[in-house]
């Protein structure tokens, strides 16, 4: 299947059940979101747009799954929101990130919704390479954590998040991450969020962090790494 030119207003969501390949020629798609319901399900050459959170951007919720070359942007405000979510009822294996732009900003207030740009969740044999991944995010403060984990902190509220997960490469990545507001106590971001996981290969990846937002003489907590 191949689409062509700009589509708004389409549907809510595209449900891919059976194995296909979807591909972009100049296609932009307005607020619409993926669930991938099928194995051997490849999408490529796509340009996603929404303002306003549609929760899951593109569902990951089988295996042998590829998102190549796509280029997304995603805005939300004060909602749960992933752009990319590898996670369903079972493990799902064979999962390919490669050669992507996104750009997701979230103005959330609590670190009680998930929101992320990439959610790999009980999932294995992953790899995410040669992604250009720019996020805005607020410095929040810390109120959940994950008992099972050390009392791992902020558990919901990250770049990218790796949880309970296998096998996975994150490779060859730009991660550039943004504060968009100052608000709370002991304002936190965490780029990388791995808890739970083994056999994590983070190689050859540049990842930055700003923050503009907090007044000179105040202190702010950044993590590169989480884990």
């Amino acid at each position: 299947m191949t689409f062509k030119g700009e589509f708004s207003n389409l549907s809510k969501q595209i449900i891919l059940d059976r194995a296909i390949a979807v591909k972009g020629d100049g296609a932009v798609l307005k607020d619409i979101d993926f669930i991938i319901d099928s194995k051997d399900v490849e999408l490529n050459g796509l340009t996603l747009v929404a303002n306003g959170s549609l929760g899951n951007l593109i569902s990951v919720l089988e295996s042998n799954v590829n998102l190549y070359n796509l280029d997304i942007t995603y805005i939300v405000d004060d909602d749960m929101a992933n752009a990319i979510s590898v996670s369903g009822t079972n493990v799902i294996t064979d999962v390919n990130i490669v050669n992507n732009t996104i750009y997701f900003e979230s103005h959330v207030t609590t670190d009680e919704d998930l929101t992320t740009a990439i959610n790999l969740e009980s999932a294995e044999d992953i790899v995410i390479d040669n992604n250009d991944i720019n996020v805005e995010i607020p410095a929040l403060y810390v109120e959940t954590y994950d008992y099972s984990y050390f009392m791992m902190g902020l558990c919901y509220v990250n770049p990218i998040r790796i949880y309970e997960s296998a096998a996975v490469n994150f490779t060859n990545n730009k991660l550039n991450v943004k504060s968009n507001s100052f608000d709370a106590s002991y304002p936190t971001i965490q780029a990388l969020y791995i808890v739970g996981s083994e056999i994590i290969l983070v190689k050859g990846n540049n990842v930055t962090m700003k923050d503009e937002e907090t007044p000179e003489g105040t202190a702010t907590y950044l993590y590169a790494v989480e884990c």
